[in-house]
């Protein structure tokens, strides 16, 4: 809960610049609640909304504890989901991406 306002602040800042391929890297998330996975859903929309041929990429997803909650509520295949960033950014530039802007958010201390 902590990072999925700034997430969503990230995502819909590219959503000024046309058709974009979002990859979302969630290695280094610990644990993915609901939050999170509303979270992920909000962008998903948001980008499929504002341009039909925008996608949003999840890596990082090869672990369990963020495959098991994005199976467990049948969102997994609502999203391009890859075992590591380079595979997700591989397949991002497949669809037309270019790699424009890359940002790391800050790590949160509450």
């Amino acid at each position: 809960m902590l990072t999925a306002p700034v997430l969503a602040d990230c995502v819909r800042d590219q959503l000024t610049t046309g058709p974009v391929q979002v990859v979302i890297d969630l290695e280094a998330v610990t644990f993915l609640g609901s939050a999170g996975l509303a979270t992920l859903l909000e962008c998903s929309r948001w980008l499929e909304s504002a341009e039909p041929s925008s996608t949003l990429h999840l890596s990082g997803t090869h672990r369990r504890n963020i495959h098991r909650p994005l199976e467990l509520v049948g969102l997994l295949p609502l999203f391009n989901v890859h075992a590591t960033l380079g595979r997700g950014a591989v397949r991002a530039r497949g669809r037309g991406a270019t790699a424009r802007t890359w940002r790391q958010l800050p790590p949160r201390h509450d």
